[in-house]
């Protein structure tokens, strides 16, 4: 009777298997960590982007709420001297915001405006821009001031 060992050339195969997984796994564990981080960022993106337009639209109600206050104060807008006055919008300082204020008569936008107390009758734009981490969003819209009250707003043009 013949016994053949059947181990005889297989040495180093358990390795060699052994090996070829752990690559495939730590393959596949990158891809897996490079697909959340992207999710991550791609999430954040968005976050800002929301944020840069809430923060324009709360400049754009605020100058709106100010042509509705008696003897409001403008100093937060923008003007001749502070052409791009950033106002905090929360805590955090990478969250800002400024208004500008042109007579709707100024097509190009050339003159900067700061509305005098009391208002007088006319048709203003308001143009807000918003930031959240260099991710900006602008809005403007249209008011008329009649007789010291608003009348009209079309809002978000």
């Amino acid at each position: 009777m013949i016994i053949i060992n059947k181990t005889i050339n297989q040495k180093g195969n358990a390795t060699a298997i052994c090996l070829i997984s752990m690559a495939f796994f730590l393959i596949l564990i990158a891809g897996t960590l490079f697909y959340n981080n992207s999710s991550v960022r791609a999430s954040a993106t968005s976050r800002d982007n929301y944020q840069a337009k809430y923060l324009a639209e709360a400049g754009i109600k605020r100058a709106i709420n100010g042509f509705k206050t008696e003897n409001n104060s403008w100093i937060w807008v923008d003007n001749n001297t502070n052409q791009e006055n950033w106002q905090d919008g929360s805590n955090n300082n990478n969250e800002r915001y400024h208004v500008s204020i042109y007579l709707k008569s100024d097509t190009a936008h050339i003159n900067l405006i700061v509305p005098t107390t009391p208002l007088t009758s006319n048709t203003y734009i308001i143009i807000s821009t918003g930031i959240t981490n260099n991710i900006t969003h602008t809005m403007q819209a249209e008011v008329e001031v009649r007789s010291n009250f608003l009348i009209n707003s079309s809002m978000f043009r």
